[in-house]
């Protein structure tokens, strides 16, 4: 499961890089920041479906799981930024 779940991330990282330079080249810049909201809307729908899908699946004690996860998400989240930022601010 863990090398499923680090393909999937790496899929959804190139597929945001590749919508992300698009944007960014776009006259429009508009474009570029409702993608950036886009994604990362996307990917927390997809965070939390996972949360619960991992909570009906594995009825887990207790919910300390959620630290280190949501810990990996804020990481990820403002590296994710951070690059498609300074993407966006390229000309």
């Amino acid at each position: 499961m863990g090398i499923l779940s680090f393909i999937m991330l790496a899929l959804f990282v190139w597929v945001s890089f590749i919508l992300g330079k698009k944007a960014a080249a776009s006259e429009n810049k508009n474009d570029f920041t409702r993608l950036l909201i886009g994604i990362m809307f996307a990917k927390f729908a997809i965070c939390i479906m996972g949360v619960l899908t991992y909570d009906k699946l594995f009825s887990p004690i207790n919910n300390l799981y959620l630290i280190p996860f949501f810990a990996y998400y804020l990481l990820y989240s403002f590296f994710e930024f951070r690059i498609l930022s300074k993407l966006g601010y390229q000309k």
